[in-house]
């Protein structure tokens, strides 16, 4: 009997490679044999392991791992796996987007963006205190310096949010909110909205031009609204108050400058107390050429 006939599947061949730390392998050999989903979820499931060891490989000592929390992990032992986890990712996100690049839909298209998202959602999965490494903030269209400095955009040079669509900002809002990381969450809330202040006017007038995550704003501002109520010192309820006027100034610059893009007045005052009302059908807003309509009348609800 001819032994390549006795070869184990291609599945089991994954599975020994990835228990045997083998990602490289790994990735080569989903990329041969599978495409589309199953190629996404096969290189998923090695970022995914690669992502523990990296987590599994820093110093065990609370005192010195509370040094790495908001560094780059630079100066842990797991530097390398860190590094080299930053280098598989994007090349499993380029390899999804060459063999999606002819698929008729974008949900397709972005099955390599996904990658990212389970990775930074897996980091903080292990331990929610973590910072996401900045390399993976800039997949996602953040500057890491947004997080860092609250208050501080990142601006023309810092490399501005893209609002075009895809898988960026917004859904790294999404995992914040997921692990309960409210001041990160208003970070990149904020910066979401006051990147729409850098792009061309002109561009800004445009039907169907930008997307606005009503949801995750409806759920953010709820959260803060009940943290703000259970706060049990003045520093918790200080710190809260912070990001719950930070969130709300954005909100409300957003939608001047909406107003005055369309023309019309804004129909919120800064005084008034904005609420969210049931989210669309969709968790976002349609791209709309007077963006300041559909969420003004949601925060007037």
């Amino acid at each position: 009997t001819n032994p390549l006939f006795q070869c184990p599947k291609p599945e089991e061949v994954f599975s020994q490679l990835l228990h045997a730390s083998l990602y490289d392998d790994c990735i080569l050999l989903a990329s041969e044999c599978w495409s589309g989903e199953r190629l996404t979820t096969a290189l998923e499931r090695a970022l995914v392991e690669l992502r523990s060891s990296c987590i599994s490989a820093m110093s065990l000592d609370i005192a010195e791992r509370d040094t790495l929390y908001g560094s780059s992990q630079l100066g842990s032992s797991a530097a390398p796996l860190w590094q080299r986890l930053q280098q598989l990712l994007t090349h499993c996100e380029a390899e999804v987007a060459s063999t999606s690049s002819s698929a008729p839909s974008e949900g397709l298209r972005n099955h390599g963006q996904c990658l990212r998202l389970a990775v930074a959602d897996g980091i903080l999965r292990v331990d929610r205190r973590m910072q996401l490494p900045p390399w993976l903030l800039q997949l996602f269209g953040v500057c890491p310096i947004v997080l860092s400095q609250p208050g501080v955009g990142s601006g023309p040079a810092g490399g501005a949010v893209d609002v075009s669509g895809g898988i960026g900002p917004s859904e790294l809002l999404g995992v914040y909110l997921a692990h309960d990381r409210r001041a990160d969450a208003v970070a990149v809330a904020c910066e979401l909205l006051q990147a729409w202040e850098r792009v061309d006017p002109r561009s800004r007038k445009l039907h169907r031009s930008f997307w606005m995550p009503v949801q995750q704003l409806s759920v953010l501002r709820a959260r803060l609204a009940s943290d703000l109520e259970r706060s049990q010192s003045d520093d918790e309820r200080a710190s809260t108050q912070g990001l719950s006027r930070r969130l709300e100034g954005a909100i409300q610059d957003h939608l001047d400058l909406a107003a005055c893009d369309s023309g019309k007045d804004s129909g919120v005052g800064t005084g008034d107390t904005l609420m969210l009302g049931a989210p669309p059908a969709a968790s976002m807003w349609g791209r709309q050429a007077a963006p300041s309509s559909f969420l003004s009348d949601i925060l007037q609800a």
